[in-house]
């Protein structure tokens, strides 16, 4: 089964509240004597990405088709660009908590927030 991909025919995340959260991938054991010995867990680890979007009624109704349908309820990995250091691409992402939703200027506009897990490829 093939990972499906963030429809394209919604707008992509605000930059302006975008933020990204590495996580912590160091395992650190403290010694009786001498500096701590660190190394790292993981090759690939996910880093957890907060984007915002303004959509339409119409483009929310998609958006929540999308989640509740496609990528059930938000559990699902799904495709979508993101931008990391490296720029834009295409990435493995999952929903880290359920999305958030506010009527910005009246029901015809939405502010939708949430936090992605995404995986690095």
């Amino acid at each position: 089964m093939s990972t499906p991909t963030f429809p394209t025919t919604l707008p992509k995340p605000s930059m302006r509240q975008y933020s990204l959260t590495p996580m912590n991938n160091v395992l650190r054991t403290e010694m009786e004597s001498g500096p701590a010995r660190t190394r790292r867990r993981y090759i690939s680890v996910p880093t957890d990405v907060s984007v915002t979007w303004t959509l339409t009624l119409a483009e929310l109704d998609a958006f929540q088709t999308f989640y509740r349908e496609t990528i059930y309820d938000g559990a699902g990995w799904f495709q979508m660009p993101v931008v990391m250091g490296d720029g834009e691409a295409m990435r493995k992402a999952r929903f880290k908590q359920p999305y958030q939703a506010e009527a910005v200027v009246n029901e015809h506009v939405w502010r939708v927030t949430a936090t992605l897990e995404v995986m690095e490829l």
